[in-house]
This record gives C-alpha cells, sequence and structure tokens, in this order.
C-alpha cells in the first residue's frame, strides 16, 4: 500500500506506507505494488501498439532494397523494439502492401520473400524526411 504525503495532490509525494507510521494529513492510495508492476507491460502494449500501426514504413525503411522474408520481419521487430508481432498481423500487412504497390512478392528458396518497389521506397523516404512527422515525433519526446 502507497500513501500521499501532502494535502495538495500537485505537490503530493507517493511513498510506501509503513505499519506503525502516524497517518496526520496522509491520504490512503489504493496502489499495490502488482499495479505499479503493470506498468511496464502497459509501455510494451503501447509499443507494440505503434510498432503495429507504422509497420509499413519500418518494414521499408530497415530492409531498403534488401529482399526480406516475413520471417525477417518478424525478428526484426523482436531484435529492434522488443516487441513479438503474430504472423498473421505481419502476412496480413505485407499482402496489403503488396496490394498498393509497395511491395513485390517473389519466391526465393523454401519461401516467399519480399522486396519495397520504387514507389514504396519513393513513399517511405518521404515519410521518413517529413519535417512534419520529426515536428510531431519532437511533440511527443516533450510531453
Amino acid at each position: 500500500m502507497y500513501v500521499v504525503q501532502s494535502d495538495d495532490i500537485s505537490g503530493a509525494v507517493i511513498v510506501p506506507f509503513k505499519a506503525g507510521r502516524e497517518k496526520g494529513s496522509e491520504k490512503v492510495v489504493n496502489t499495490t505494488d502488482q499495479q505499479i508492476g503493470n506498468d511496464d507491460r502497459t509501455i510494451n502494449e503501447f509499443v507494440k501498439h505503434l510498432v503495429s500501426n507504422i509497420l509499413d514504413v519500418l518494414i521499408i525503411a530497415h530492409f531498403k532494397e534488401e529482399a526480406f522474408s516475413v520471417y525477417d520481419i518478424m525478428e526484426f521487430a523482436k531484435s529492434r523494439f522488443d516487441v513479438v508481432l503474430s504472423s498473421g498481423t505481419l502476412y496480413s500487412t505485407v499482402y496489403s502492401m503488396e496490394r498498393q504497390g509497395l511491395l513485390q512478392a517473389f519466391y526465393g528458396y523454401r519461401k516467399r520473400l519480399f522486396k519495397a518497389t520504387p514507389k514504396g521506397l519513393h513513399r517511405t523516404n518521404l515519410i521518413v524526411q517529413s519535417k512534419d512527422v520529426a515536428a510531431v515525433v519532437e511533440k511527443m519526446t516533450k510531453i
């Protein structure tokens, strides 16, 4: 259990409650160690959501003109963002990108491979180099 040490929430400090401590002006906050431990899970879920929503840009920006498989994307997401994306999410994304003309598919040795098209490279470069996108990212870091 945690307590707030202040009457004014704006200047409050949350500290662990110790048995025998006089409560005085402290207000008991209904927060447990387990709830605080969920913060990491919340952050991981947000990162996964963010990566999933800009996956098309991340794929082309990372692989550029190199051929890649869905497994390569899975490994990239895990190593770079510590996010595990389902194969369903990945196949859905690359097939959608293929229909939009952003990727070209072909068969390699025992697996289907993808490669960015000129249209996909151009679109990704516009997004990555956009001052508007950079401004949004900068604003997010200042929240």
